[in-house]
């Protein structure tokens, strides 16, 4: 396994990698990350101020980290990641999902177990329906 140092060289390319590869512009990545624009452009100009408040820094920096790795996850392993949250966290029963997807609660089930054999159409719906309750969630706290 390789090891990434995340020190300000990483930070700066990681932010001009969001914009040159992933086609985000400053605008849209200084309101997601709540920092001024000019202060993204030039991240080393930046870097010590921008540190200072550890927490905006992290929460921010992670939210960028996840963007950039987004594309090396499964989708299917994501939406499970959303489905276990929502049964595990959230308490949704998976019946209440298959009502709400418009699917048999079996498919739900065979989801969760990793099956590969669920219809096209099924993954979709369930895919579209853990979306919207992520959505409709997002200021809830989960009860684990």
């Amino acid at each position: 396994m390789d090891i990434t140092k995340i020190d300000g060289d990483y930070i700066e390319n990681l932010l001009n990698r969001l914009v040159s590869q992933y086609y985000m512009n400053w605008d849209l990545l200084s309101n997601l990350f709540g920092v001024e624009e000019k202060k993204l452009r030039n991240y080393k100009q930046y870097e010590y101020e921008l540190f200072e408040n550890f927490e905006h820094w992290n929460l921010w920096t992670a939210k960028a980290l996840m963007l950039d790795y987004m594309s090396l996850d499964l989708p299917d392993f994501r939406f499970k990641s959303y489905l276990e949250l929502l049964v595990d966290g959230y308490k949704i029963s998976t019946k209440s999902i298959a009502k709400l997807a418009n699917i048999d609660e079996e498919y739900i089930i065979d989801f969760l177990q990793d099956k590969s054999d669920i219809p096209i159409e099924a993954r979709y719906k369930l895919g579209s329906c853990i979306t919207q309750l992520i959505v409709i969630l997002k200021n809830t706290t989960p009860t684990y």
